[in-house]
């Protein structure tokens, strides 16, 4: 099983984003799988420009030759496709935008319905091969923030999973007496892992435990990480407000 992963956080390696795929990728490497890392902040991935080349000039290919058209060829040749990333303002990162929007190329011209309530693009040859996993975390305790993000995903084919209160992560991981929780969640990540390198997609059962609020592994109400994160802010006037990266 060959899988692409991409870390979408603008934080790369120090982001909470890595704290979640880490887990999951080396339990897929151990697996058997062919693991590929790329961090996207790492590429020059520019912004489609709606030329419509990729669909008429040079059709399946984007006359744009950089990371984007890199990552494109990288995506051809894997079986499943790991996409970690923050939810920034609602939805992705300005970059992992643009990398979604380069993916026109994959995507032919006219649309269909296929039985679908909405008109779509059917996808190219081969295109739809390619499993996906969306995993995003946010700093809210509250689910409901992904709900825009879920819509684009849909829309997309993609059931993204998503982990409420993902700036918990640290203190979950680097808190001794918090161990045993963090190791409950490194379980279920590299139980996603064992999944994906042996059929490319995770159970429900694992999808249901990963997306768990990250508070709830340690047992704290939304209201005690709220208030943990308005104490923090108010007497470290220093704090870099980071997000969940």
């Amino acid at each position: 099983m060959r899988i692409l992963a991409v870390n979408g956080s603008p934080r790369k390696a120090e982001s909470h984003t890595e704290i979640l795929l880490r887990p999951m990728l080396d339990a897929a490497r151990a697996g058997g799988a062919k693991v590929e890392y790329v961090y996207l902040d790492d590429l020059d991935v520019r912004p489609c420009t709606g030329c419509f080349s990729c669909w008429t000039r040079t059709p399946g290919r984007c006359i744009l030759r950089d990371g984007g058209a890199a990552m494109l060829e990288r995506l051809a040749a894997a079986d499943v496709f790991v996409l970690g990333f923050p939810l920034h303002i609602l939805g992705v990162p300005a970059r992992v935008q643009a990398f979604l929007e380069r993916l026109l190329p994959t995507a032919q011209p006219w649309l269909g319905r296929n039985g679908d309530a909405e008109g779509r693009h059917p996808l190219q040859a081969g295109a739809g091969t390619v499993r996906w996993l969306v995993l995003s975390n946010c700093g809210f305790a509250d689910e409901s923030s992904f709900d825009a993000l879920r819509f684009k995903f849909r829309r997309l084919g993609v059931e993204p999973v998503c982990l409420a209160a993902g700036g918990f992560l640290d203190t979950l991981s680097g808190t001794p007496m918090l161990a045993e929780p963090w190791e409950a969640l490194r379980g279920s990540l590299g139980q996603a892992g064992r999944e994906l390198a042996q059929s490319g997609r995770i159970s429900q059962e694992t999808r249901a435990l990963l997306e768990r609020p990250i508070i709830e592994w340690a047992g704290l109400t939304a209201q005690q990480f709220e208030e943990a994160v308005g104490e923090y802010f108010r007497n470290d006037p220093d704090a870099s407000p980071d997000g969940p990266g």
